[in-house]
């Protein structure tokens, strides 16, 4: 018997590092405490992290491989959602989108977000992220406020009394 060897043990220790640095950032992802999803180039979701879950109520394991426009945006977004996500995957990015996301209560939530094109390590275009901010309250409160000016800009309009301004 021969035996020919060779010493890898700085490529081993090389490659075990880039392991952990790889479930490092795995794990960045599903805890980050901001909603982040992702869609491959057909649409279908494949990434769906922890924060994701806990606003929408629908678990990663339910929703990966499903269509994201069809299954989760309501139909008034869709053409709109459907054309950021295409831009995303033609490296036109889109920052600060305001996107309503279903619930599985039937309610839905308002993310901001931005659409970022996802690459392999090639540098090959292989879906789209999205990294968002939960602003379901602070759209509630501007809604209420825009109402709110409106009645009072109506009640001006029409009040029984002369009403003027310097």
């Amino acid at each position: 018997v021969v035996g020919v060897a060779q010493d890898i043990t700085k490529e081993e220790a090389l490659r075990l590092e880039q392991n952990q640095i790889a479930t490092e950032l795995t794990q960045l992802i599903a805890t980050a405490n901001a909603p982040i999803f992702g869609t491959d180039i057909y649409g279908n979701i494949n990434e769906w992290n922890n924060k994701t879950e806990e606003l929408t109520g629908f678990k990663k394991e339910d929703v990966l491989g499903k269509k994201l426009v069809p299954n989760y945006v309501g139909k008034d977004y869709q053409k709109e959602v459907e054309t950021v996500l295409n831009n995303a995957l033609n490296n036109k990015e889109t920052a600060n989108y305001t996107l309503p996301l279903a619930k599985k209560d039937g309610s839905q939530i308002i993310l901001l977000i931005n659409a970022s094109t996802r690459r392999n390590t090639l540098g090959d275009v292989i879906g789209v992220v999205g990294v968002a901010q939960d602003i379901t309250k602070e759209e509630a409160l501007r809604l209420e406020q825009n109402q709110i000016a409106t009645e009072l800009t109506q009640l001006i309009a029409t009040a029984n009394a002369p009403i003027f301004g310097t």
